[in-house]
């Protein structure tokens, strides 16, 4: 073996870098002792399961992995837990899901997930952690997210573009801000619920001049409280978001946006 099982953390951390794996099982097995390591410019091709698994406890990053084919790129395993960072992976093409996390894991995440037949990131029934996707792109896989776990997903200024953008089997809330998704290929399986929001910022003034430390709250048609912020320094309230469209189990609900008001009150001072 290239490294034996008594190689651990107070070994040192080793670093795998620029490495070609091809026609492997699976191309890189990480985990076990919060096993600790750094991969960096490494590609996989054609794996017959995983161009990586987390089998065990794990504290690495990765830096640069591609992977085409293969039914995973990434597996998370059921006896994964740590922390794992992926940045700048290209995983293309797998058979199931670019990434599967059959356990919850921390860590950060950049790069591109594309031609899955599954989906770019699924989330099993044995995940609970909340998850946000900040600012990505997650297109052309026949499902963008697909989620049976408890957790809830918040997506911001996310653009997707996949035959179905997201897939809800479970109790699992998906609340999608700005950005780009079609809403009418979103199922929902369970008793969980997509909601696509906008954003709004409200200007608050008086006389000219910016009213600051107020509270705005945006009212819908029926006289319900949609959003709610409080005045900055220059007089706005950011980011107050509203619903363009909900999908349950039931199908797609697209609420009327009519109707719609600002409400504030705020002690003014004035000199004579």
């Amino acid at each position: 073996d290239l490294i034996d099982d008594a190689y651990v953390r107070e070994s040192g951390t080793p670093l795998f870098k620029d490495g070609t794996i091809t026609g492997a099982d699976t191309g890189v097995v990480v985990g076990g002792a919060f096993a600790a390591a750094h991969f960096q410019d490494i590609t996989v091709t054609n794996p017959t399961n995983s161009g990586m698994e987390v089998s065990g406890q794990v504290a690495s990053t990765v830096d640069g992995f591609d992977v085409t084919g293969g039914d995973y790129g990434v597996l998370v395993g059921n006896s994964a837990s740590g922390s794992l960072d992926l940045e700048n992976i290209a995983l293309d093409g797998q058979n199931n899901a670019g990434i599967y996390y059959a356990k919850d894991i921390t860590g950060t995440m950049s790069g591109s997930v594309v031609n899955s037949a599954g989906a770019a990131f699924e989330y099993g029934q044995n995940t609970d952690n909340d998850i946000t996707f900040d600012g990505v792109s997650i297109s052309s896989n026949a499902i963008g997210i697909e989620t049976s776990g408890d957790g809830d997903i918040t997506m911001t200024d996310v653009t997707m573009g996949n035959t179905k953008d997201v897939v809800i089997n479970s109790a699992a809330n998906v609340d999608f801000i700005e950005g780009t998704v079609d809403s009418s290929s979103v199922d929902v399986l369970g008793t969980g619920m997509f909601t696509r929001m906008r954003q709004l910022d409200v200007t608050l003034t008086a006389d000219g001049a910016a009213v600051t430390g107020a509270t705005v709250t945006l009212i819908d048609g029926d006289g319900a409280s949609a959003g709610n912020g409080i005045t900055d320094s220059s007089g706005i309230a950011q980011d107050l978001t509203y619903v363009t469209a909900t999908v349950d189990s039931t199908g797609l609900n697209t609420p009327s946006l009519a109707g719609y008001e600002v409400m504030s009150v705020a002690e003014v001072e004035y000199y004579l």
